[in-house]
């Protein structure tokens, strides 16, 4: 794989050479291998890093490293697995099973970060749309945060939020899975049944669907 000849923006490079790192961390090297990233620029600069060749220190099992990658790449990648743990046709009962415990929970943001995005959704201070609002978050993950509030009217609602800028991640991270699984689909020929560009196309359907709150 020439990393140079995909047409993409550089930060997508960047995010590449995380995501090889955190596989041969967990003890996928064969993998990044097999799907040409040991050959591309990231790589190369990871091994100028001594990161690559890192130990691996990888939990038991395939399904349990696979779990600690995921969780560890971040947001998109759990909700990717979490997907994944539905799909016992395309990874089987095993797989499907260790993905099922992915936890989608995480520590909250200080309010004074989401303050101002709850503010700019409200379009004025909280104060002004509520009687009460418990500034500590009562639910927290990947995606989003809730917190309790009380209405003027006396009524008690729940007030869910995103977390700051988790579409620019996510979009993100969807364009290099969309780019990676172009690249696979191109090249690695006794992957071809896996459909991979497909299988990104709906999980990205499905993820911004969970962003977007109007829907719920």
């Amino acid at each position: 794989m020439i990393y140079q000849s995909i047409p993409k923006p550089i930060g997508n490079a960047v995010r590449l050479a995380e995501v090889a790192q955190v596989l041969v961390k967990h003890g996928f090297a064969a993998l990044v291998s097999r799907i040409g990233l040991s050959e591309s620029i990231p790589a190369r600069a990871l091994r100028t890093l001594r990161l690559v060749d890192a130990p691996t220190g990888a939990p038991e099992t395939v399904g349990a490293r696979l779990r600690a990658s995921l969780t560890e790449l971040g947001p998109t990648f759990v909700k990717y697995g979490q997907v994944l743990s539905t799909r016992p046709d395309l990874i089987g009962a095993e797989l499907c099973a260790e993905l099922g415990r992915l936890q989608d929970r995480v520590d909250a943001q200080p309010f004074d970060v989401m303050r101002p995005i709850i503010e700019g959704e409200l379009g004025g201070p909280i104060a002004e749309r509520f009687a009460e609002f418990n500034e500590i978050a009562v639910a927290s993950a990947s995606l989003s945060q809730v917190y309790k509030a009380k209405l003027p009217s006396g009524q008690t609602v729940a007030v869910k939020v995103r977390r700051p800028n988790i579409r620019q991640v996510v979009d993100s991270d969807i364009s290099l899975m969309t780019t990676v699984a172009e690249w696979i689909e191109q090249h690695v020929d006794d992957l071809n049944w896996l459909d991979a560009t497909e299988l990104i196309r709906e999980f990205s359907r499905t993820i911004h669907r969970e962003m977007d709150f109007t829907i719920e």
